[in-house]
């Protein structure tokens, strides 16, 4: 999990220079079977969605720790947040949680896909 989620960061890094991302990853993540291209397509989603929706310079955080039963993958923007009102309705298709100030960008299924996936 974590060499995947490595190059999710170093593939998507030169399109979001204008933001940060770390990642911290369990030393001891235990391998997943898992569909890397399924992953792949969430963890982008998720990244752009962080740079699509927080100011330049801020910073993307991707954390994976495990249990014994389940590795935990999150993808934490430090944005201005989704309004409360938005959040039932953030995985809809076409669905987007903008905020009356800011404009509305991308095509409203990210979210939906990942959830889908």
């Amino acid at each position: 999990m974590g060499n995947l989620i490595n190059s999710v960061v170093t593939r998507l890094r030169p399109r979001f220079a204008e933001h940060h991302v770390t990642v911290a990853l369990d030393p001891h993540l235990p391998s997943v079977p898992t569909s890397y291209m399924q992953i792949d397509q969430v963890l982008t989603n998720l990244l752009e969605n962080a740079a699509l929706h927080t100011p330049p310079g801020t910073a993307s955080h991707i954390v994976a720790t495990h249990t014994a039963e389940t590795v935990h993958v999150e993808v934490l923007a430090e944005g201005p947040g989704i309004p409360e009102a938005l959040l039932p309705h953030i995985f809809e298709k076409f669905g987007r949680a903008v905020a009356s100030e800011r404009p509305a960008v991308g095509s409203g299924l990210g979210l939906a896909i990942c959830q889908g996936l």
